[in-house]
Formats: structure tokens, sequence, C-alpha cells
């Protein structure tokens, strides 16, 4: 059987994932760069890697078992920023919380199903606006319209999210709440 795409993310609370999907519409309307309509607001903690669908029970039995361990948190964004003159994105604040988080779920999914993070680069957090189709032409234009905007927000991440692709864009197939068992034990 052929393996399917996924990625496990933080997703915002509904009223951030709608200001930052308008975000990504006025890229998509403005500077031709529709790329980040594909998935949905999200902060990447694992990033895409090809995983066999029969075996998607034991990635799942791992994100809950970790889920159960771990503590909720705010995360802060504020403004945006850019990576190169080819992505753009609202800026998460690194916190001490969310470093761990990410740190924790590498070595979760190494020891506990032999799930190993290819990407070498370092965790940098943040929900992309612009990316991939945005054209060097486009960049200094829509970067100037952005680190015009100001935004500020902050979101509780108390689920962590398990995304798969369709072939066309990302979908989420299932949540797995942060704390379940620290939290009904307090």
């Amino acid at each position: 059987m052929k393996t399917k795409i996924y990625f496990i993310a933080l997703i915002p609370s509904e009223e951030i994932r709608e200001e930052v999907t308008q975000f990504k519409l006025y890229a998509s309307k403005h500077f031709n760069s529709s790329h980040a309509l594909k998935s949905p607001p999200h902060i990447t903690l694992f990033p895409p890697f090809r995983w066999n669908p029969r075996s998607e029970s034991s990635l799942k039995r791992s994100l809950e078992s970790f889920t159960d361990s771990q503590s909720d948190f705010w995360v802060s964004l504020k403004g945006f920023e850019h990576f190169d003159r080819s992505v753009i994105f609202v800026k998460v604040i690194p916190s001490e919380e969310l470093l761990a988080l990410q740190h924790e779920l590498k070595k979760c999914l190494f020891e506990q199903i032999g799930l190993e993070n290819a990407d070498k680069r370092a965790f940098h957090p943040h929900m992309t606006v612009a990316f991939k189709d945005l054209k060097p032409a486009f960049f200094q234009e829509a970067w100037s319209y952005f680190n015009q905007e100001v935004y500020e927000r902050s979101f509780k991440a108390d689920r962590l999210f398990l995304l798969q692709h369709d072939g066309k864009q990302w979908q989420i197939i299932q949540n797995f709440q942060i704390g379940k068992n620290i939290n009904n034990n307090l």
C-alpha cells in the first residue's frame, strides 16, 4: 500500500484561523500567492512525513500518549516576518513551553514508533501567509504591505492536530487534547 503524507501542528482558535486566512486570501488576490491556502493556519511541530496508512493507529496512539502527559499553554502571535525573499508569515513568539513541546514530540515519535524528523533545520515557529508560489517580483510589494500590518493575538495551545494530504490540500484527520490526564487530576 502506498504511503500518505502527514504533519503535526498546533492550530489556533477559530477567530485567529479566520483572521490569518484573510491574510492568506489577501496574498492570493494581490500578490498571486495562493499555496498557503492549501492548509489551515497552523504552527508546524513535526514537518510533513510519509507514513503507511495501515500503521496510522500506532501513530495516533503515540500522539495520544504524548499529549496526555503534556500541559496546555498560551501561544502569542505578534506581527509579520519573512524567510529570505520567499516566505511571509505571522510571527510566533517562541516560548519555553512551545519549544519544549516541539522537542519532546520529536523525541517521543522517534522513541515510540521510530519516526525521525528528516528536516534538520532549527525549529522556527511561524504561521505561513505566503510561500512557494510567491514570486520574487511580488515579494517586496507583499513584504511592504505585511510589514505595515499590526497584528497581535494569543491562543491556548490545548490540542495537537494530525493532518493528512489528500492530493490537493491538507485535511485535519484528528486532534488530541493536550494535558487530558494532567487537567483531570487537578
